[in-house]
């Protein structure tokens, strides 16, 4: 049996992306909103940025940025899943074909008390969207 590290791919499945998050940050900037979630507040080396833009296109107005990819990508959730222990996010593969990454798991501490404001924001980026989700 394998065993992954923070931010690493998993040996047997390349296209894991996993990490633990230390910090979630929620705001709205420009008329976007915006869920940053890192593994540390400061000089995070694991991180998710997802960006909600009121354009008319939903769908196609979800940004993603990672530190596993060097560009924002668009239109690239394919479901995202919540609950207080995780997050997972199945990414749609064509759009991020140059990282083989197909899974998103972000690991979160039940205690944050931004798990509630996250979820508030991901309601608003996600519930009329075409993106499958769940929040359990």
């Amino acid at each position: 049996m394998s065993s992954r590290k923070n931010g690493q791919r998993n040996a047997e499945n390349s296209k894991i992306f996993e990490f633990s998050a230390s910090i979630i940050r929620c705001y709205t900037e420009g008329g976007a909103d915006i869920i940053g979630i890192g593994d540390d507040p400061v000089n995070p080396k694991n991180y998710l940025i997802i960006s909600g833009f009121d354009d008319g296109d939903i769908g196609n107005s979800i940004g993603l940025l990672s530190s596993a990819w060097l560009n924002e990508a668009y239109d690239c959730i394919k479901s995202i899943k919540v609950n207080n222990a995780e997050i997972l996010i199945n990414i749609n593969e064509s759009k991020l074909l140059k990282t083989e990454i197909s899974l998103i798991k972000i690991n979160l501490n039940e205690s944050n008390s931004d798990l509630n404001l996250m979820l508030h924001y991901m309601r608003k980026i996600f519930s009329d969207s075409t993106v499958g989700w769940d929040e359990a």
